[in-house]
């Protein structure tokens, strides 16, 4: 069985990496700033193990007796994902990192990913390789591919990036493009209606909208659907909008007497994306 002590060699209070092209935002289907809402309605409340210091806490839960997957969330900002490791000798069900996997073999790995600007003797023949000015790190245990951790970087959601495509989104409503929409929300959107929630209620990358579900209803098809909302509209007037821990964002405000009160948008992975949607009560 793994011993799970060895996620202390990772885990650790890091520095924000600057922007790279080979930065990464997701590990096993989970994305960088996801809520912990997401993870718990996956993994539920009680993990396997559970870690606190000065600047963060972590979750740890075993997939089986061969890999287990850590999220980190930082004291200031504990609903949000801040890193992800994913650490094991083997998960065959896991998505690809790079076109790796646990288990795989270092040379088959540094071919994909390249060399490392350093490597750490942790103990036996577990080693971590580091890279400069990038958001991921990695371990070999007897030259096998066996921990991957992935966290957040400072340009992730403050980029200056050029303003929001509101003809572009309009369009994609119009038009019911149900995998083109998923390219205009954040992995952590959520849309308020009344006393109802819907956000991401597990890994982003598995997230799908399909007719006929919730999400779709909201978005294209009720009365007082997104797109009614904004087809009856010419392009709401716009704000800046601060969040503390997300940073600077837009907001679009709606009509009076709109049943749509306000879609916010906040950078994410170089593009503005949708964070929040909220009807009037």
């Amino acid at each position: 069985m793994i011993k799970y002590i060895l996620v202390l060699a990772f885990i650790a209070t890091s520095v924000l990496y600057s922007a790279s092209n080979d930065n990464q935002i997701s590990l096993n289907g989970f994305y960088l700033l996801q809520t912990k809402n997401a993870v718990t309605n996956i993994f539920g409340n009680a993990p396997t193990a559970h870690g606190i210091n000065k600047y963060s806490t972590w979750d740890l839960y075993a997939y089986d007796n061969n890999s287990y997957i850590v999220f980190e969330y930082l004291t200031n900002n504990p609903n949000y994902i801040y890193s992800l490791q994913l650490t094991g000798y083997e998960n065959k069900n896991m998505y690809l990192f790079k076109g790796c996997r646990l288990g795989d073999s270092k040379y088959a790995v540094l071919a994909k990913i390249g060399k490392p600007d350093n490597i750490k003797h942790i103990r036996d023949k577990l080693y971590a390789y580091d890279y400069t000015n990038r958001n991921y790190s990695i371990e070999f245990n007897q030259d096998k591919l066996y921990s991957i951790r992935i966290q957040c970087y400072k340009e992730l959601d403050n980029a200056k990036i050029s303003p929001f495509d509101w003809q572009g989104f309009k369009d994609v409503l119009i038009s019911k493009n149900i995998k083109k929409i998923k390219e205009y929300l954040r992995p952590d959107f959520e849309i308020f209606k009344g006393s109802d929630l819907l956000s991401v209620k597990g890994p982003f990358e598995s997230f799908k909208i399909t007719t006929g579900d919730e999400y779709y209803n909201i978005l294209f098809v009720n009365r007082d659907s997104v797109l009614s909302e904004i087809i009856s509209n010419d392009k709401p007037e716009s704000a800046l909008r601060i969040i503390m821990g997300v940073g600077i964002g837009i907001v679009y405000k709606f009509k009076k007497d709109d049943a749509l009160q306000e879609i916010v948008l906040f950078p994410y992975n170089n593009k503005y994306r949708v964070f929040e949607i909220k009807y009037k009560k």
